[in-house]
């Protein structure tokens, strides 16, 4: 049954060539015809362009079964066309991508998902210090308060800055930004953490160094790497922020 229809596409879609080619010889016997042209001529036309036509059939129709056989092997789904067989693959290769989108869609929210979680925990840890100051006091001190509210803050705000991040279209607004400015903007927002570790920080070279960036997102990247050295320095250390071959 499958040979059958296999075999009766080919021949449908041979169709139109066959009629292409009894036009061809009707124009031809037409001619032979008009201008007394000996009737050998036609008959020799038919005798060496049918053997062509035959074997351009049989060679298209081995190239069609053998593309159907593959592709039903890929597939593990019959066809009884090579059009049956071609959507087959077609949407095979949807699937795939779609699949691949997928996948890309769920590392993505899973990313964000942890994201979320880290800072979530961050704030809450800023939270329980501050409740067990309270809880183990009647007074609490204002810098532990000051401290955990900053540190809260912080870690809040780096989470909404991951999120927007994270959005397709992002509201940049590129402008020349004092280097030095903005990092000691970041440092007085920071100096409770600093002064509670003992930490130093030291600017090298940054005396009238500007950039054409967007201020926004410029801080905070340089507050992500600052988190970074302040979680991994010890107590009394110094951070420095340098700027060395056009970079800080």
């Amino acid at each position: 049954m499958q040979n059958k229809k296999f075999w009766f596409y080919q021949l449908k879609s041979f169709l139109p060539l066959t009629i292409g080619y009894l036009f061809l010889l009707g124009i031809i016997k037409l001619l032979t015809i008009l201008y007394y042209i000996p009737k050998s001529f036609f008959w020799d036309v038919i005798r060496f362009s049918l053997p062509f036509l035959v074997i351009w059939f049989f060679i298209n129709s081995y190239q069609s079964a053998k593309r159907l056989k593959a592709i039903i092997k890929e597939q593990g789904i019959p066809a009884s066309t090579p059009i049956e067989a071609q959507l087959l693959h077609t949407n095979k290769l949807q699937r795939r991508k779609s699949d691949h989108l997928i996948r890309s869609l769920r590392n993505h929210q899973q990313e964000q998902l942890d994201h979320v979680e880290l800072y979530s925990h961050e704030i809450k840890n800023s939270l329980t210090s501050l409740q067990a100051a309270a809880e183990n006091n009647d007074m609490v001190p204002s810098k532990v308060i000051r401290q955990a509210v900053q540190q809260a803050n912080y870690h809040l705000e780096m989470l909404l800055n991951d999120e927007r991040l994270a959005m397709s279209s992002n509201d940049f607004n590129f402008e020349w930004v004092n280097l030095e400015a903005l990092i000691m903007t970041i440092l007085k927002q920071n100096s409770s953490i600093f002064i509670s570790r003992q930490l130093v920080p030291k600017l090298q070279h940054l005396n009238g160094i500007s950039v054409l960036t967007d201020k926004k997102w410029l801080r905070f990247c340089i507050n992500q790497l600052l988190a970074n050295a302040v979680k991994y320095s010890p107590n009394g250390a110094t951070i420095f922020f340098n700027w060395v071959d056009n970079s800080l």
